[in-house]
């Protein structure tokens, strides 16, 4: 059960179906058939894929300001805890340095 694809359970379409009717049509019929189904492909295709690339160029267009700020925020406040933990060190140290010099 776990092994069987979820294609196995349909019902089996005869491939033949429609060899007849492909067999009765003229080479015109056939070819205006053929001509009508690429320019359907294309007419939906075509605007679907523009659609597609439009909604994701406004989603990158919209959200990539706000990344840019995050990034530059969290690299700010990198720095920022480096310098206020740079300067604990340095006023820890001169509190030492003081303590020596006013001990001896």
């Amino acid at each position: 059960m776990g092994s069987q694809h979820f294609y196995e359970n349909k019902i089996p379409v005869d491939r033949n179906l429609f060899l007849p009717i492909i067999n009765k049509m003229t080479r015109l019929q056939y070819f205006v058939g053929k001509s009508i189904l690429i320019v359907g492909c294309i007419l939906i295709g075509v605007p679907a894929g523009i659609l597609a690339g439009l909604i994701y160029f406004f989603r990158v267009a919209l959200t990539y300001p706000f990344q840019m700020y995050r990034i530059a925020n969290n690299q700010w406040l990198k720095k920022v805890e480096l310098k206020q933990e740079d300067m604990w060190e340095r006023h820890i140290q001169r509190m030492e340095e003081e303590e020596k010099y006013h001990k001896n």
